[in-house]
Formats: structure tokens, C-alpha cells, sequence
């Protein structure tokens, strides 16, 4: 199904994914990717001042994704880190984000979601303003592909 770029408007070819399609960061391109970063308005992000948000000190790339993802935000020159902080959910489960771009703007990157891992998503989609973006493979591979 052709949908449009958030950035550039152009239009590009994205399957259904189901639950977590309204979780993506719909781009084009790793172009797109990086303007949009760069360019968005994200509410403020305020580690420091929020208690329900612990500094988190394992930084293990967990997936052939995290990885593939990691390399190219160093070859891009994106400022990022990985898993740095996780947030204590209402129901005192913790949830940690695998990425924080520009200290502003989270991301999940997925291969498979475990019921566990979709309900701590959601719920730290509606306890928190900080914003949050789903990369499954396909998107993955859209935002890394080389330039031709």
C-alpha cells in the first residue's frame, strides 16, 4: 500500500503491520529520516526532573537490529544512545527504549513483539509525553538502504 512520507510527502510502498502501524515514523528515506529528527517539534524531555525515570546502565545491543540500526546512526552522525534510561510504568514494571536520538526521541526498534513487550510499549505510550517510534525490519531496511 503506497503511503506518504511525513517529510516530504512523496509517496512510497509500506505494507500493513497491524497493532503498531500507528507507532510508526513514516519516512521514505534515510534522508527523510535524519530531516525529520532534526527538524520535528518534540514535547520536552525531562529525565532529570521526572522520578519515575532511572538512568539504565546495561548497553548491550540486544538484535541483529539494534545493530544494524547502531551503525548507521554512527555512519550517519546522528547523536544517539542506546537503552538509556528505562521508566517505571504504573503497575511498577520498568520499560526501556532501545534508542534516544538528540536526548529527544525514542525508538523501539522490533523484530517479533511478546504480548509483554506490547503491553509495556502502550503503556509507556499513554504515561509519558516523552514521543516514541516503532523500526521493524521493513522500515529498517527503508531508512538504511544505500543512496544509488
Amino acid at each position: 500500500m503506497r503511503k506518504p512520507c511525513a517529510v516530504c510527502g512523496k509517496g512510497y510502498e509500506d505494507p500493513f503491520r497491524g497493532w503498531y502501524e500507528v507507532h510508526l515514523l513514516r519516512v521514505c528515506s534515510g534522508e527523510c529520516f535524519r530531516r525529520y529528527v532534526y527538524e520535528a517539534e518534540f514535547p520536552s524531555f525531562h529525565p532529570d526532573t521526572d522520578p519515575r525515570i532511572f538512568d539504565f546502565t546495561d548497553k548491550m545491543l540486544r538484535s541483529e537490529y539494534e545493530v544494524k540500526f547502531n551503525k548507521w546512526l554512527h555512519a550517519e552522525q546522528i547523536p544517539h544512545l542506546h537503552e538509556p534510561y528505562k521508566f517505571e510504568l504504573r503497575d511498577h514494571s520498568r520499560y526501556v527504549p532501545d534508542f534516544c536520538l538528540l536526548g529527544q526521541v525514542f525508538f523501539e526498534i522490533k523484530g517479533i513483539w511478546t504480548s509483554e513487550g506490547k503491553k509495556k510499549f502502550l503503556a509507556f505510550k499513554e504515561q509519558f509525553t516523552a514521543p516514541i517510534f516503532v523500526l521493524d525490519l521493513k522500515a529498517l531496511a527503508l531508512i538504511t538502504r544505500r543512496k544509488r
